[in-house]
């Protein structure tokens, strides 16, 4: 029997739990439909990467280790999250795309794997774009806007499905509430009435979305509720959590020491609410029917949360204190509405996530049976 070996790129040891959950739901998911296969993945730092997921892990930044790796693999998987973006900067489509052309001169299958796309800005990146990934074996996006982006970038001529985020997919039963709340005690955080909180900065905010989240924060406590902030990017998140803690006073808390994703899988698990800005907060919570309440700096936030069923509160570009608050408490007064309404989409998105799996290995078997 033929072990095949999938090499996994995109934004991985970054100390990012998003990106951690994508990889974590890349792998069992792949692994659900060929238990032998063996995975490997290009990290920023691939020391941390092994000891996490327990898999061979080589630095994204060397080309003839990125070349080495796609000589020894059977397939490219361009794993998760919104790799094709220009706001910052152009590099990230230049290495994201670079990549993907190496493992093309190699005559290696490639697949898109559950992205996102954009903001796109520059017409040269549309044109890298639309160069490279016309001649790639799958695309699946996560939702159906990033499919409306590609096509309009002309990427047409590959599969495009549209699936649903990789961590999705990842097996809840290992998922351990208990270990959860240990974690919460430790930081003299109550076991009940919880409400986690994940923020990020966004310098080009139109609103001082701080103090509106401060300000709805305030009102959950009211309330009896103990809200923690958990840094879904650490240390990038640390400082907007203690800015918007220090205006709350008693009744939070910022877990400041880093946590893993099954750490901060098994601590949302344990929560009784999540509010976040963060993506993956907001899909984990889905994920494990903790009810949620959005707040968006990014399209792709508004685009989960309208498929999911959980309400925004607002936005970067537009919000108020009066819609935040009462998006809030609306949330933590009904709780069991809430989480009826995210259990369709979730249910649903579980199992596209598992079909770009399913896809991905099936284009792996046929072209090993070439």
């Amino acid at each position: 029997m033929i072990v095949a070996t999938i090499l996994i790129a995109g934004y991985y040891g970054f100390h990012n739990a998003g990106d951690d959950a994508v990889l974590h739901g890349i792998i069992t998911s792949l692994r659900r439909y060929d238990p032998t296969v063996h995975c490997r993945v290009l990290s920023n730092q691939p020391r941390h990467t092994r000891a996490l997921f327990r898999i061979p892990a080589y630095d994204r930044w060397n080309p003839w280790t990125i070349i080495r790796q796609l000589k020894k693999a059977d397939m490219l998987v361009m794993g998760g999250g919104g790799l094709l973006q220009d706001v910052t900067s152009p590099r990230s489509i230049l290495y994201y795309l670079g990549v993907v052309q190496m493992a093309k001169w190699l005559d290696k299958p490639v697949v898109f794997y559950a992205q996102g796309f954009g903001p796109v800005r520059r017409p040269l990146s549309k044109w890298l774009i639309r160069r490279t990934l016309n001649d790639i074996d799958l695309i699946t996006v996560r939702d159906e806007g990033s499919r409306d982006d590609f096509l309009r970038t002309g990427v047409t001529r590959p599969p495009l499905l549209v699936t649903a985020d990789p961590a999705m997919a990842i097996d809840t039963s290992l998922v351990d509430a208990e270990m959860g709340r240990a974690i919460l005690e430790r930081h003299r955080v109550p076991t009940s009435r919880v409400a986690v909180v994940s923020v990020r900065e966004w310098p080009t905010a139109k609103v001082p979305y701080k103090r509106i989240f401060a300000e709805g924060l305030k009102r959950l406590i009211e309330k009896g509720w103990h809200v923690v902030f958990l840094p879904m990017q650490h240390p990038k998140d640390l400082r907007p959590s203690r800015e918007i803690a220090r205006c709350l006073g008693h009744g939070s808390t910022v877990i400041e020491t880093p946590l893993t994703v099954f750490d901060i899988l098994n601590v949302i698990k344990a929560a009784d609410m999540v509010v976040g800005m963060r993506l993956h907060s907001l899909i984990l919570a889905a994920l494990l029917s903790v009810p949620a309440v959005a707040f968006s700096y990014d399209q792709k936030i508004e685009r989960f949360s309208r498929r999911v069923g959980i309400p925004c509160a607002g936005s970067t570009q537009a919000a108020d204190e009066e819609t935040f608050i009462h998006t809030l408490l609306s949330c933590s007064e009904h709780l069991d509405e809430a989480r009826a309404a995210m259990m369709p989409g979730t249910d649903e998105m579980r199992h596209l996530a598992l079909e770009t799996a399913r896809r991905t290995i099936e284009i792996l078997h046929r072209r090993l049976g070439e």
